[in-house]
């Protein structure tokens, strides 16, 4: 969770710099109330879980290829 959430405050940091009119809430406070069911490639997790139950690989195989896929969309 902490690289992620350090993911975030890059994001966070990128989006504060651009050309906004308004500002956006505190870091902290944004980051708390998403509900993380969004991935990073703009996937539902619900269906990226579908799609890792559907792979007919080893589990572990399986999983490090769906986070590569998901790194990769990024």
């Amino acid at each position: 969770m902490q690289w992620e959430r350090r993911h975030a405050q890059a994001v966070y940091r990128l989006l504060e710099a651009s050309t906004r009119q308004e500002p956006l809430p505190p870091f902290d406070a944004l980051f708390e109330a998403l509900p993380g069911t969004i991935l990073e490639g703009g996937e539902p997790l619900e269906e990226v879980v579908k799609k890792l139950e559907g792979l007919p690989m080893s589990s572990c195989y399986a999983f490090a290829e769906l986070a590569l896929d998901i790194e990769c969309q990024t």
